[in-house]
């Protein structure tokens, strides 16, 4: 994986795990798609300045993918190749009304568990902006 400028990994139980151990982090996800058990493992990076987790596969070893339908070979990946999954923005209460505001919206009630890793935010019409 190559460094990005303000880019810190996330945590991962998979990095440290071979390939084949499905489920043995405990990780739901790992039970359900089963991707590292077919040569993949996960990568996260956290990057601070966009507010954003960045989420990849990456090969182990090299993988060759193929449908299943045709058996045709689909794709061919050396050992540490990637694929983009995912980009999960990671928002502040604050950014969110700040954007809500350029919108004509304003923050009214706001859920967040004691975890502090969700947020729920309503955003109504805000009247005042409309009328000015």
């Amino acid at each position: 994986m190559s460094t990005v400028p303000n880019a810190t990994a996330a945590p991962s139980p998979h990095e440290e795990r071979p390939s084949g151990g499905v489920g043995a982090c405990g990780d739901p996800v790992c039970r359900v798609c089963r991707v590292w058990q077919h040569g993949w493992k996960h990568q996260a990076v956290y990057h601070e300045d966009a507010e954003a987790i960045i989420t990849h596969v990456a090969a182990v070893g090299r993988q060759v993918v193929t449908d299943t339908m045709t058996g045709q070979v689909v794709g061919q990946f050396e050992d540490g190749a990637t694929i983009f999954v995912e980009r999960s923005r990671k928002l502040s209460t604050a950014a969110i009304a700040t954007l809500g505001r350029k919108a004509g919206l304003r923050v009214g009630r706001e859920w967040s568990p004691a975890d502090k890793f969700h947020l729920l935010l309503e955003l109504l019409p805000d009247r005042d902006a409309a009328s000015a």
